[in-house]
């Protein structure tokens, strides 16, 4: 082997890593003129929004607190609007979070009368593992929606086995 065999190679390593050099700028470059020069970003807007119409009623908004009568503990408070403008409260209570009395309760306020009906338990822990048919160790976090036709649905969350990270929602 000749003396240029290794001149060779160590030419060819130095355009190796001018190469890699100029390809990394490059990337850097460009990285810098996509952050500095690309347009804002819009933001969310729904396509076609219509303007919201100007309602004749009063918008209703103050901080109050759902009945409980029986719970020393309760959380995660859903709402939903009912028929003749009455509102549909879920939560969940028990004797603290994550326990085996744990339940999940409804009440209905009134604008009409400004008061919530009693608190009434909708969800039971013992219900629920009836109706899923597996054990359920605990149960919480209600949450309300409506869907095309009308009908309330109740979403909330169910542990078997581990905790909170570990449960589907039912």
């Amino acid at each position: 082997m000749t003396a240029a065999g290794p001149e060779k190679a160590a030419v060819a390593a130095g355009w190796l890593r001018r190469a890699l050099l100029v390809a990394v700028a490059l990337a850097f470059g460009g990285l810098y003129f996509r952050i500095f020069v690309a347009p804002a970003l819009g933001g969310f807007a729904p396509p076609h929004a219509a303007p919201r119409a100007v309602s004749s009623t009063t918008s209703l908004y103050r901080p109050q607190l759902l009945p409980n009568s029986a719970e020393r503990s309760v959380h995660s408070a859903t709402a939903a609007e009912i028929s003749g403008g009455r509102l549909r409260a879920f939560w969940y209570g028990g004797s603290r979070e994550g326990a085996a009395d744990v339940a999940i309760y409804t009440s209905v306020y009134s604008s009409v009368d400004g008061t919530w009906s009693p608190e009434r338990a909708v969800v039971t822990r013992e219900a629920a593992q009836r109706h899923l048919q597996r054990y359920l160790r605990k149960l919480g976090n209600p949450v309300v929606g409506r869907d095309r036709n009308g009908r309330l649905w109740l979403f909330f969350v169910s542990v078997s086995v581990g905790g909170w990270a570990a449960a589907p929602s039912t």
